[in-house]
């Protein structure tokens, strides 16, 4: 989703509306947990194939975005990402 396609979503609903994040806790029952968003920033993003998705890029990784770079393969791209955080973002 690009910011612009969030921005047209939330056009469509009540301004005063609090901003949620849903995402699956983990637990035996799959609860599906809805913490409020606390902070909005750009971060560097980094393929995990671990996890299979974006995670945040650490220090060590190096935090220049690269993701033009057609010569790295996609494990190593550092990407732009805004995120929406439910927790304060250690950067």
């Amino acid at each position: 989703m690009t910011v612009q396609q969030l921005i047209d979503t939330l056009q469509q609903e009540d301004p005063n509306a609090e901003i949620a994040i849903a995402y699956n806790y983990g637990d035996y029952t799959r609860t599906t947990v809805t913490p409020d968003v606390i902070e909005v920033m750009e971060v560097p993003v980094k393929y995990s194939a671990y996890h299979r998705m974006n995670r945040l890029a650490t220090d060590d990784e190096g935090l220049d975005y690269n993701d033009q770079d057609t010569s790295l393969p996609e494990d190593k791209k550092v990407l732009a990402r805004v995120v929406l955080s439910s927790t304060y973002l250690q950067m």
